[in-house]
C-alpha cells in the first residue's frame, strides 16, 4: 500500500474563518446619521411612554423630530422610535 503524503485542505480553514466572522457580526450598533442629538425627556413626557422602552439613551430623528431609543435585540442594536402608550410617536417641534 502507498502512503501519501498530503497538503491538508484548507477548506477546513476558511470553514472556521467564515464562520469567526458570522459570530463577530453579533451585537452590531446600527447608527442612523440622521439621528443628531441626545435628549432627556420632561417627566411629564416620561410618564406617556410605554413600557419596554430604554430611555437612557434618546436621540432626535433629524427628518421629523422625532424621539429614538436605543433597542438591544439579539442580533444588533439599533435605534427604533419612542411611542406611548397608546402606540403613537413621540415627536418635538422642530426650530426654524
Amino acid at each position: 500500500m502507498e502512503e501519501r503524503n498530503e497538503e491538508p485542505s484548507d477548506f477546513g480553514r476558511r470553514r472556521r474563518v467564515w464562520a469567526g466572522g458570522l459570530c463577530s457580526a453579533s451585537g452590531v450598533v446600527n447608527v442612523d446619521p440622521n439621528l443628531k442629538k441626545r435628549v432627556t425627556l420632561p417627566p411629564e413626557v416620561a410618564e406617556t411612554v410605554a413600557p419596554g422602552q430604554d430611555t437612557s439613551d434618546l436621540r432626535v430623528d433629524a427628518r421629523d423630530g422625532c424621539l429614538m431609543y436605543r433597542h438591544v435585540g439579539p442580533v444588533e442594536t439599533t435605534y427604533i422610535p419612542l411611542r406611548t402608550k397608546k402606540g403613537r410617536p413621540i415627536c418635538i417641534k422642530q426650530e426654524a
